[in-house]
């Protein structure tokens, strides 16, 4: 994993390298190891390594192919490259290194554009081709790595892997984009669309190649996802579909245990990293995968506890370490290490981040890093593509009776009756929800149209709402058409994982460590949303195919578990005791940042009200507008 930086002055005006080493440097944390940089005139790229294949000098990037004629700078691993150099070597290729990035540029050559289509990893990358005068960029299928761009008036082209690494270049303004901050403040959306907090800066969408020369920019996009909108039972045979996921999943794990520096593995207990762990623990055993060196004794594992057991899943994470011998790693995060951390937390994010659980992540590759490890294994994708969360299921229910299926509705009803049913509160609101969303549509919209749907009304400003409301609407006309399998796509491509995404690489980063996800093999994606709704929830159970295909290799005590936690930190009691006089002087400050967005004063009444229960507020509304007013602190003064 690495940063990466490129300055394309189209004018023709050389490249300044002062600026040039100053943008690579902001993103030293992204790749300690080394650092190079290459400059062709008006064309400019540059590095910062993480070492993880090939650790000698001649993975050292920017790297060369073919006498010079292409140069690359690559974010990322493509891990089946073994197979493509092999595949490369019959047809006359010579390779100088163990590298991917060197497959890269060999099969770029060999399939021009094509080549990404054959690439199974996670990446983002720029070729120059300097017979041809072409600067291609791509990014991998579903994001997981992050490739931002700045286009101006024709005349300068800037890419970097993140952010902060581009507005060190004088010609980027550093201007909030309202737009997205609005999305941000009144449905918490975030890394939806190809908009960033900073206006006229924006993110190579996933799946997409850019391709710049003496004509202009132009994009392709390389990758569809395919999926099955509307089959809900279908007629295919179970237990092979339980057999090809296994098969999927070990080859999957088999591809990113490739490293030549130590793996290990995130644990919190559930279905997913348990899963990742299980399976990683027997390849390694079965099949020797890795040197005993690069894991130790044990595969070592790290997961982050609380001693409220709330918030706690040791007494899960426990299980998997007994059967496999795995080293148990725990951290503790608290909330007054959360407001030591929050400046560099924010720094290292870019953007405003929705909630305090991915500092229960921030602190689980902290623990990595402690330990020695540069690469782990991450369940992050399962949730979206197999209807992990609980609101998935309303989906499908609100389904069976849209679609008339009416036998497969009471099946389930009773199920998920049973899930619900102890929580009132939750009782109302599913039922209101399912109720609301059954309406026909003009009768919908005169309701929305009667009540505010704004979770911060009386705290936004009124101007400020008026300018953007046509997002939200937007937004709530995109929820109401889905059926689950649609929602999930969504949700896999928009509105869910995309935000994790940058959650998890911004966070592994920081701590220069590497974060493989398993689940985000595009083979199985695809293998996923091939398969009716019936496999994802099917007699009271979400993740259906996943439980089935893990049979006899996961815990049954985890594999038969309803309940989920993952990764979460006690946000409401840190945001109402513990931080609550840091967080009461922040929105009482005379010169509140977020002023031209939000009514000071309605702020903090709303606030006070959050703290002492006198209203039903979300304690991640209190912390958008915290995160926000901290995050323009640091980065616009």
């Amino acid at each position: 994993m690495c940063g990466i930086v490129g300055i394309f002055n189209l004018d023709g005006s050389p490249v300044d390298r002062r600026l040039l080493i100053r943008m690579r440097d902001t993103l030293i944390h992204r790749g300690p190891d080394d650092a190079g940089i290459f400059i062709d005139e008006n064309l400019g790229l540059a590095h910062r390594r993480l070492s993880i294949l090939d650790l000698t000098d001649a993975g050292h990037q920017p790297m060369q192919y073919l006498d010079g004629r292409y140069t690359i700078v690559l974010n990322g691993e493509v891990y089946n490259y073994i197979e493509l150099r092999e595949e490369l070597e019959k047809e006359g290729y010579k390779f100088r290194s163990r590298t991917d990035t060197e497959v890269i540029l060999a099969a770029y050559d060999r399939w021009g554009r094509d080549c990404v289509k054959r690439f199974n990893g996670m990446w983002a990358f720029a070729i120059w081709d300097k017979d041809a005068k072409t600067l291609f960029l791509s990014r991998d299928r579903l994001g997981i790595k992050p490739l931002f761009y700045f286009f101006r008036d024709g005349k300068i082209f800037l890419f970097a892997s993140e952010i902060k690494s581009l507005i060190v270049h004088p010609n980027v303004p550093k201007v909030i984009n309202s737009g997205i901050v609005y999305d941000y403040l009144v449905w918490a959306g975030l890394d939806y669309n190809d908009e960033t907090f900073f206006k006229g800066i924006k993110k190579l969408s996933p799946g997409t190649n850019l391709l710049l020369d003496s004509s202009g920019i132009s994009f392709d996009r390389y990758w569809e996802l395919d999926y099955n909108s509307r089959s809900i039972c279908g007629g295919l045979d179970a237990d092979e579909i339980f057999e090809r996921l296994r098969e999927l999943f070990f080859d999957s794990v088999r591809l990113r245990l490739r490293s030549d520096v130590p793996v290990g593995a995130c644990l919190s207990g559930g279905v997913d990293s348990s899963t990742v762990v299980m399976v990683a623990n027997k390849l390694l055993i079965d099949e020797h995968l890795l040197d005993r060196s690069l894991v130790g004794e044990h595969l070592k594992t790290f997961s982050s506890c609380f001693d409220d057991p709330r918030f706690d899943e040791r007494r899960y994470s426990n299980v998997v370490i007994k059967i496999t011998g795995a080293e148990r790693n725990w951290i503790f995060p608290k909330s007054d290490e959360l407001l030591e951390e929050m400046d560099r937390l924010i720094y290292h994010q870019d953007e405003p981040i929705g909630g305090t659980s991915m500092y229960a992540q921030w602190n689980v590759f902290k623990l990595a890093r402690r330990c020695g490890v540069k690469v782990v294994l991450d369940g992050q994708g399962s949730d979206e593509m197999l209807a992990g969360y609980a609101p998935y299921y309303r989906t499908f229910i609100i389904q069976l009776i849209r679609e008339a299926h009416i036998g497969k509705f009471l099946h389930e009803f009773p199920f998920y009756y049973e899930h619900i049913k102890n929580n009132k509160k939750k009782l109302h609101i599913e039922f209101a929800f399912i109720g609301f969303t059954l309406l026909p549509s003009s009768l919908k919209n005169l309701l929305r149209d009667a009540f505010n749907p704004i979770s911060l009304t009386g705290v936004i400003r009124e101007d400020f709402a008026r300018k953007h409301s046509i997002r939200f609407r937007h937004y709530l006309e995109q929820v109401n058409r889905r059926n689950l399998q649609t929602k999930l796509m969504q949700d896999t491509l928009f509105y869910s994982l995309p935000r994790l995404l940058r959650f998890e690489d911004r966070s592994s980063m920081a701590y220069s460590i590497e974060s493989r996800l398993p689940f985000l093999d595009y083979r199985l994606v695809e293998f996923v949303f091939s398969l009716p709704a019936v496999f994802k929830i099917n007699n009271g159970w979400t993740k259906y195919v996943l439980r089935e295909a893990m049979r006899g290799i996961l815990p049954d005590i985890i594999r038969n578990r309803k309940d989920k936690m993952g990764f979460v930190t006690p946000q409401e009691i840190w945001l109402k005791d513990e931080l609550r006089d840091w967080i009461r002087d922040i929105f009482s400050d005379k010169n509140l940042r977020i002023s031209e967005f939000v009514y000071p004063d309605e702020l903090r009444g709303y606030y006070e009200a959050f703290v002492e229960g006198r209203s039903r507020i979300p304690s991640g509304n209190i912390w958008r507008l915290f995160n926000l007013e901290l995050w323009m602190r640091q980065y616009f003064g």
